[in-house]
């Protein structure tokens, strides 16, 4: 197993690799398909959604980093980081390898995150995989993979990585999980400054504890009051008389359900109203990203957006995108629906 080191260290460590591991690296793949390695066009077939500046964010990051040390460092101590070694895509490189490939385990008491050859190999499964467990053993100074299911001989064996959604899959692993059951999107509700109530306003939601940030997730139009939080949130929000904020906050009634039929309403349309925003920040509809993902599966096609020639990386795009926007029209489907 390599020594525990973060990415940063690992990137200063570059020229100087030991021996023992020459192979494993020599093994390592030259570039990885996480967010940091696609060009600006690849980039922008995420518009609209907030992981693209997620993304952009992280890389932001990475670049102060590397230049509070480059090229100090090279300056002062050029043979030991030469400045054909120490650049800022080695930098991201370094990210990638551990962003895709570490475990995070304890080890004597401290959460670290490590390389480990072979098993970093195993690949994702957003069911129970074969691998059950993972722990470091102090005994043989070890990882062990250890599994409670039955697997038959031949087949790959898969573990989960992890309760992750598509963007976090994307920004560190470099791909998507179609169909993603723990995909969200993130919305956000604003009190109105400007609102005569607004003050009262604030202290109901104070008072109730409601969490932020609101997430929606993929509802059926049937499901009896699915955005618990969300939706406490609105009817506070709506709310047109202190009368109707008191409602809200007596014995919780906004968080159990409606206050009234004509603050439901508008609960609902505000809802509406603001996932429909969400959703016109993309360039393309959900049926066109379909689509566009049934030709790229099937032919050389191109994006109507952008240009790009169908690639894995606009599959996961879109994919991406797919998730995303169906989320947002069962959102609004489910807001609009009279029982």
């Amino acid at each position: 197993m390599l020594e525990p080191v973060g990415h940063t260290k690992a990137f200063l460590s570059l020229g100087t690799t030991s021996k023992q591991w020459e192979p494993f690296v020599a093994l390592l793949p030259p570039s990885y398909d996480t967010l940091f390695f696609w060009d600006d066009t690849q980039l922008s077939e995420l518009n609209g959604s907030r992981l693209l500046s997620e993304a952009l964010t992280q890389k932001q990051h990475l670049r102060s980093v590397f230049d509070a040390l480059f090229p100090r460092l090279t300056h002062a101590y050029p043979v030991l980081f030469p400045s054909d070694v120490y650049t800022f895509d080695n930098m991201l490189w370094a990210r990638a390898v551990f962003d895709s490939r570490g475990f995070i385990i304890n080890i004597e008491g401290r959460q670290l995150t490590t390389l480990i050859p072979w098993a970093e190999y195993i690949n994702h499964t957003n069911l129970a995989g074969h691998v059950s467990f993972r722990r470091f053993d102090e005994a043989s100074q070890c990882m062990l993979l250890e599994s409670l299911a039955h697997g038959k001989k031949g087949t790959q064996a898969k573990m989960n990585y992890g309760p992750m959604q598509n963007s976090e899959l994307l920004l560190s692993y470099g791909f998507v999980a179609e169909a993603n059951p723990l995909e969200t999107c993130v919305v956000e509700v604003e009190l109105d400054d400007e609102d005569e109530l607004y003050e009262v306003k604030r202290q109901a939601v104070e008072a109730l504890k409601i969490p932020t940030p609101h997430l929606l997730h993929y509802v059926e139009v049937a499901e009896e009051n699915p955005y618990h939080y969300l939706m406490a949130v609105l009817r506070i929000v709506v709310a047109d008389s202190l009368q109707a904020v008191a409602s809200c906050v007596t014995d919780a009634q906004c968080l159990r359900g409606p206050i009234s039929n004509d603050n439901e309403t508008l609960a609902r349309q505000t809802l509406a109203w603001l996932v429909e925003q969400l959703m016109a920040e993309y360039p393309t509809t959900l049926d066109e990203d379909t689509s566009l993902l049934q030709h790229c599966r099937a032919t050389t096609a191109r994006s109507p957006h952008t240009e790009v020639l169908a690639t894995p990386r606009l599959e996961m795009a879109l994919l991406y995108r797919i998730g995303q926007k169906r989320i947002l029209q069962s959102a609004i489907d489910w807001a609009t629906h009279v029982a």
